[in-house]
């Protein structure tokens, strides 16, 4: 059997690591293209992630919110994350623990407040909710816009603490009479609960004028087609405008801001302010 000329072998040794090499800057170059750990993860084509830090989404009971934000993130991971609040409810038929909410005792949620632990908190059809500071924070440090799901109340407080920094949407059913179809459908709240939940949704329509933007989510994939256009056409606005949008950033630096009544310690109430850094 002939040998190879060791110049012969030199050149095929070289053009042997130069294709692997070749083949290794290939692979490498498409996992960066579609992020790192998630492939075939879609980036958010707009400027609104690297503007706006958090966006705040609200609907009365029903509404369809939660699915709509889930649809969101799940789309693109990394532009977006769910702010996972903390509540004392009890879980629902599916809920898990961590990724739905925190789910909370009275006295544990109480003892947040006392330590100035949440951004927000508000009580919510006898039950209580809280956006933790470091829940927000950890998801602004990891380059991400924070999406929180508020009510009403909550929503106004932060907007008015952070004049020009938030993004806020607004779901609203199509007609009263399909919301309550979705609340029985849920089959989870007694007939006294819903029909509060009814009256408290009518007062909260009053107040969807101050949102940045309106969803009508009558049917769900329209409706997301709705919100990832609005999201666009804000965006866009924001920087067209003079409003110069800032993050927030140390945990020490969020403001807390409640809505409710004197039911838990006074020392609840804001004892700070959220704090600007760089633009």
């Amino acid at each position: 059997m002939a040998l190879l000329h060791p110049r012969s072998f030199f050149y095929f040794a070289l053009s042997l690591g130069i294709l692997i090499f070749s083949m290794a800057l290939n692979s490498f170059a498409a996992g960066s293209c579609s992020g790192l750990h998630q492939p075939g993860a879609l980036r958010w084509q707009g400027s609104l992630s690297q503007q706006v830090k958090v966006i705040l989404i609200s609907a009365p009971s029903g509404g369809g919110k939660t699915t709509l934000m889930q649809k969101l993130v799940n789309e693109y991971p990394l532009d977006f994350q769910f702010s996972v609040s903390t509540t004392t409810r009890a879980p629902r038929a599916g809920e898990i623990n961590g990724k739905d909410y925190h789910f909370s005792t009275m006295e544990k949620f109480q003892e947040m407040v006392e330590k100035n632990q949440f951004v927000e908190w508000a009580q919510v059809h006898n039950n209580f909710y809280g956006t933790s500071k470091k829940t927000v924070q950890d998801i602004l440090n990891s380059g991400k816009s924070a999406v929180l799901l508020v009510d009403i109340q909550g929503a106004e407080n932060i907007r008015q603490q952070l004049p020009g920094q938030t993004l806020s949407l607004f779901i609203v059913p199509p007609s009263m009479q399909i919301l309550e179809q979705r609340l029985r459908a849920r089959g989870t709240d007694s007939e006294q609960v819903i029909q509060n939940r009814l009256k408290n949704a009518r007062e909260e329509l009053k107040h969807q004028s101050k949102f940045d933007g309106v969803i009508v989510n009558d049917q769900l994939e329209q409706a997301y087609q709705d919100l990832k256009k609005t999201l666009h056409q804000i965006s866009d606005n924001y920087l067209n405008s003079t409003l110069s949008i800032r993050k927030i950033s140390s945990p020490a630096g969020l403001m807390t801001v409640t809505s409710s009544p004197s039911v838990l310690p006074s020392k609840a109430l804001a004892t700070g302010d959220f704090q600007e850094i760089f633009p």
